[in-house]
């Protein structure tokens, strides 16, 4: 047998590290949109969470004969509830370890509270081997005596006993005990009442305070704590932000921030915002609708040109598309500014004057008829205090240079003259009294005309002037690869027609699973299908009254299986059934089904 050579043998190398791909440096640059949203958002509660802390801190050193409570008010549409009272958690340990925090679920009964406080006060002795307290022994007089031995001894003080020694890690000194209720909408009175009578009973042995979260207005509370429970409490209302401001935040990182490269389009961007503010106000639900939309966005875009428009310099078509859209929003965002300035508008109204600045037809939009009729109005005096107000902290451009030019104008004297009465005075000679007397009348008739305004009709036509040069979407080049649109695909999946999401998605499974084997047509039923897909169709097939047995029998024949896991699979389908209520049990038969839907396949 031949010796094999060197050269046949087999080496090994280091591969080379990978080139990072466009997907990458995507991925790069929503990590950092999502940080600079959820902290602005951390941001917007800073000051909540700060005056909450300042009122446990300072504001209740002294005895108080209730219990301090702060009533802290999120809003309806605020679903993040959990992170707040999360970060609020977080920094209320700066003031004391001995934090509750009680969820809905934990405040079904009194029973339950007491439980939960006495797992935290274990939890904060830090025992090598935690006990298991009987049930017996769990009632508030143990947990004041816990409580004593855990918050009133002086810190560094250890027990006698060497093996206490060593299972103690530490005690703490005078400390507060707060208990967090997250939604005390959800909690019955009768439990709110014993709560807050049994701490204020032992107010003075335990030190406690109470913070609860409300979902609704101020006035709401009143009928959620009866007059025998708020007569135990200490009360202070604290309030989130206005959801508005929140949201003209996100507006600014999302569609005037510079650094990212796609930009939403007017339509998908009122679409979230009136999703969100009327439907869910939560921080999750639009980044997790802007990952949906920039997937569906980037599916349809050419890789070449997403990298292209991450790396600037590797395309001069798509950079030059890049800088003539970002100066047509620097248009967009200084015309805007003037036209909220001139109009007096309130801040809010911001947004939506730079999202309808892109339409084709800005100039015969309400807000643009409103600024042109109050500038028609206002004096000599009020036009140019707003015109220095928006031009003060701008200090170039050819808007701002313009509207200077219209200011000192402006300060001139004889604004009010009538240039029309005076020219015509100066060229016409009267022969009789009668044809001045006519003179008059028809110019008391006519239209006066003054220098103001000549000066009005000049700004309004020079606004005019700059709306008509603001671009389109049909007019910017590599707009659909730049605007992420997609909305008629987000409002069904995020906002779909209820009823006819379920039958479609019940009929034919493959338009949700996205699975070829479920590929039939909607009165069909194979074996392949999901066992909930199945039993809908079989019921639609039923009348008023429908057979348990009977549509056992034919599931499974269309399963072709009769074992225990199939009759199994037709009672949670069945149920399912039930849930969605397109059925429900009668009383009529016991083995039989009422129908609740009309209709076949």
């Amino acid at each position: 047998m031949d010796t094999p050579l060197i050269s046949q043998s087999c080496h090994v190398r280091k591969p080379s590290r990978p080139k990072k791909g466009p997907i990458s440096k995507y991925s790069q640059i929503w990590q950092n949109l999502e940080q600079k949203l959820t902290a602005y958002h951390v941001e917007k509660h800073e000051q909540l969470i700060r005056s909450v802390l300042q009122f446990f801190s300072s504001g209740c050193d002294q005895k108080q004969e209730n219990i301090p409570t702060a009533m802290i008010r999120l809003g309806s549409s605020v679903s993040d509830h959990s992170g707040v009272f999360g970060e609020l958690s977080n920094q209320l340990h700066k003031v004391t370890p001995l934090i509750c925090r009680l969820s809905p679920v934990d405040c079904t009964s009194l029973s339950g509270i007491l439980q939960k406080m006495f797992n935290e006060f274990i939890a904060v002795l830090n025992l090598d081997d935690e006990p298991k307290i009987k049930r017996a022994l769990i009632s508030f007089e143990n947990l004041v005596q816990i409580y004593k031995l855990v918050a009133c001894e002086q810190p560094g003080m250890t027990c006698g006993s060497p093996r206490k020694r060593k299972t103690s890690k530490f005690r703490l000194g005078a400390k507060k005990f707060i208990i967090i209720i997250e939604d005390v909408t959800s909690v019955k009175t009768t439990i709110l009442e014993d709560l807050s009578q049994i701490l204020k009973t032992h107010l003075e042995e335990m030190d406690t305070c109470l913070v609860f979260g409300i979902s609704s207005t101020a006035q709401h509370i009143h009928k959620i704590l009866s007059l025998r429970c708020a007569s135990n409490l200490f009360i202070r209302s604290f309030s989130s932000p206005p959801v508005e401001e929140t949201l003209n935040g996100i507006f600014d990182l999302l569609v005037l921030n510079r650094d990212f490269p796609f930009k939403l389009e007017p339509e998908l961007f009122n679409w979230m915002t009136d999703f969100v503010l009327y439907h869910d106000f939560s921080l999750k639900t639009m980044l997790h609708i802007l990952r949906v939309a920039l997937t569906i966005h980037l599916e349809k875009v050419d890789p070449k040109t997403i990298y292209s428009m991450c790396n600037p310099g590797t395309d001069h078509e798509i950079d030059k598309a890049m800088l003539l859209n970002s100066d047509n929003d620097s248009l967009r965002e200084n015309l805007a500014n003037v036209l909220v300035s001139l109009a007096g508008l309130r801040p809010g109204i911001f947004k939506n004057c730079f999202l309808s600045l892109q339409k084709k037809f800005f100039v015969d939009s309400a807000i643009f008829r409103k600024t042109e009729q109050v500038i028609r109005l206002l004096s000599a005096n009020e036009l140019r205090q707003r015109l220095q107000e928006h031009v003060a902290p701008r200090k170039s451009g050819e808007i701002a240079d313009k509207l200077r030019g219209f200011c000192d104008c402006l300060g001139q004297d004889g604004l009010d003259e009538n240039l029309s009465e005076a020219a015509e005075n100066d060229s016409k000679q009267f022969t009789s009294r009668s044809e001045w007397k006519q003179a008059m009348l028809e110019s008391a008739r006519k239209k006066r005309t003054t220098k103001l305004d000549l000066i009005r009709e000049d700004i309004i036509s020079f606004l005019k002037d700059q709306a008509k040069n603001v671009l389109t979407l049909a007019d910017l080049p590599h707009a659909e690869h730049i605007y992420i649109g997609n909305v008629s695909e987000l409002r069904a999946m995020f906002a779909p027609t209820l009823r006819t999401t379920l039958n479609r998605a019940l009929a034919t499974p493959s338009s949700v699973l996205s699975c070829h084997c479920c590929r039939v047509k909607s009165a069909e039923a194979s074996a392949c299908l999901p066992p909930i897909s199945i039993v809908y169709k079989l019921h639609l097939e039923c009348g008023k009254m429908i057979n348990v047995y009977d549509m056992l029998l034919s599931y499974q024949s269309v399963r072709e299986d009769d074992s225990e896991v199939s009759i199994a699979e037709f009672l949670r389908a069945l149920r399912e059934l039930q849930v969605l209520g397109y059925v429900k049990p009668t009383t009529r038969k016991m083995d039989h089904l009422q129908r609740l839907t009309w209709g076949s396949c």
